[in-house]
Formats: C-alpha cells, sequence, structure tokens
C-alpha cells in the first residue's frame, strides 16, 4: 500500500435550532459524513476539540452566541481541519462580507441541499487528503 486510506470526513453542525440540527446530520450521515450536531454553541470549541472536525457548519444567528464569534475561536484556536461554512438565512452582501471577515471559508444559505452538502464534503476530504502525509515504505 502505498499511501493511507481514505479518512472519513466528520462533520460538526452548530444551530440552536434543534429540527435543523437533526436535518442537517442526517443528511451529512446519508452522503457518508460521520456527523455531531450541536446546539449550544458555547460547547462547540469542547466538541470540536474532541471530534476535530473537517467541516463545521456555523448558523449566524443564535441567541446565546452568535455564528460570528463561534468562528472567531475557531479560527483562532484552528479547531477545524478542513472548511469553515456559515449556515443562515440572511443572504444580504453585508452578512456575506462579515462571514468572510470572520474566517468563514464558504456561505450557505438555509435551507442546504444534499447536493450542497456532497460539494462542501467533497472539498473538505480534498483538503483532509492534502494535509495527510504518506504512509512510510517498508521493505
Amino acid at each position: 500500500m502505498t499511501g493511507n486510506p481514505p479518512e472519513r470526513i466528520r462533520a460538526l453542525v452548530v444551530d440552536d435550532d434543534r429540527d435543523t440540527v437533526r436535518v442537517m446530520t442526517r443528511l451529512l450521515e446519508l452522503i457518508g459524513c460521520e456527523a455531531i450536531g450541536c446546539v449550544d454553541p458555547t460547547d462547540c470549541a469542547k466538541i470540536a476539540i474532541r471530534t476535530r472536525p473537517h467541516l463545521i457548519f456555523v448558523d449566524i444567528s443564535m441567541p446565546t452566541r452568535d455564528g460570528f464569534a463561534v468562528a472567531e475561536e475557531v479560527r483562532r484556536n484552528g479547531l477545524t481541519l478542513g472548511l469553515l461554512v456559515a449556515l443562515t438565512s440572511y443572504g444580504d452582501d453585508a452578512c456575506r462580507q462579515r462571514c468572510q471577515d470572520v474566517g468563514f471559508d464558504e456561505f450557505l444559505l438555509k435551507p442546504a441541499t444534499r447536493d450542497q452538502l456532497r460539494e462542501l464534503t467533497e472539498a473538505a476530504a480534498t483538503i483532509a487528503a492534502s494535509k495527510r502525509r504518506p504512509a512510510k515504505k517498508y521493505s
């Protein structure tokens, strides 16, 4: 074997709406991800440290802590192995710009489709593969 086997993509969904978390995690599981849900944005860092996700979806508008603050913490502490994705129902230019300013890699309007999630998962897999070290060759 000349390389490491592909790694299953881990995705963390952070949203205060339990139904959104349930639907998103189910869609991600259907496309082959290991999906973790988080309804309390103050728990995001603890969960990310424990699970080391390749992909983190963060709702922007949450009551206890907004997605911008979550994104800043994720970036400051290097808590994702791949992509940080804003998940929101706000599609205006000001929101898009603020998401970019705080370090989101992608901007996704709710409701997300399976095709959009698959595309982001594939991008995260490419990033993960590029960061893995090749397996050592033994003779």
